[in-house]
């Protein structure tokens, strides 16, 4: 397998044919600092979705604060998907349980029992196609349900030792699954293997045409459709920085302080 990341290192660095140096990002406070955030989400409408753990908060890109949710009966929340801000998808890993809830977040769903047929499972993201996707790494296998739990496919992934942190719904059927080890795999709306990108950043964010990461105070903007970078400076200290993610055109960073900071346009 280091091979095989050597082969996928070389092209890629070979292969990318621009890079664009931008000035400083501007950031200025969001208003929505809280403490114990463990992570956060936001929608294409600039919902902001704080987690908690067994709490999820909903403020508008403002700071309102719209609903709240809040349960003790399956432990913490591992994972939120908000790509159908009215079919939002709760993961519960220790537990083995999947909910959605509405706009509002009230739930909408019965709680799926994971631990009935997929007791190894260990990764779980819903997609605007209405598709749940698992992960399995006892099998090294991608399963695909349907939103009534119905099962609808099992991929066999091309690498036998993954151990992705996250999988990340992109548009329409298309998933990146995240290896800070091995990097960033890309699969089509087909569910075939696209290719590996080496970016072995453990955090970050993933759009229909770009990777979004932070090195050495740089946030770096690699576009894998036209293979070309762009960098822009950070005035923040790395090691502050607990999550970001990306809305609009626009970066916006949760420190571990719990500071939410909103960054301007990045292009």
């Amino acid at each position: 397998m280091n091979h095989l990341k050597i082969i996928y290192l070389w092209f890629f660095l070979f292969s990318v044919t621009t890079l664009f140096a931008q000035s400083e990002l501007i950031m200025k406070d969001l208003k929505l600092s809280q403490e114990n955030v463990n992570c956060f989400k936001c929608d294409h409408y600039g919902n902001v979705y704080t987690i908690s753990k067994n709490t999820i908060t909903k403020y508008t890109i403002e700071g309102e604060k719209i609903a709240v949710f809040s349960q003790q009966q399956w432990g913490d929340i591992t994972s939120i998907e908000v790509h159908n801000p009215m079919k939002i998808m709760l993961y519960f890993k220790d537990a083995g349980i999947i909910l959605f809830l509405d706009e509002k977040l009230v739930s909408i769903s019965e709680p799926f029992d994971l631990y009935n047929n997929y007791s190894t499972v260990t990764l779980a993201s819903y997609s605007t196609a209405n598709q749940i996707h698992l992960f399995d790494p006892s099998f090294s296998e991608l399963i695909t349900l349907d939103f009534s739990f119905k099962e609808i496919g099992r991929l066999q992934l091309p690498f036998s030792d993954l151990e992705p942190c996250c999988m990340i719904e992109m548009n329409e059927k298309n998933l990146a699954i995240h290896d800070p080890v091995m990097g960033v795999s890309l699969f089509d709306s087909f569910g075939n293997f696209d290719k590996l990108i080496p970016i072995f950043s453990e955090n970050i964010c993933i759009d229909q045409d770009n990777i979004y990461y932070i090195q050495n105070q740089t946030l770096t903007i690699y576009n894998f459709k036209t293979l070309t970078f762009n960098q822009i400076h950070l005035n923040l200290e790395e090691e502050n920085i607990k999550q970001f993610d990306i809305f609009r055109n626009q970066m916006i960073i949760l420190e571990k302080s719990g500071k939410f900071l909103i960054s301007s346009k990045l292009f």
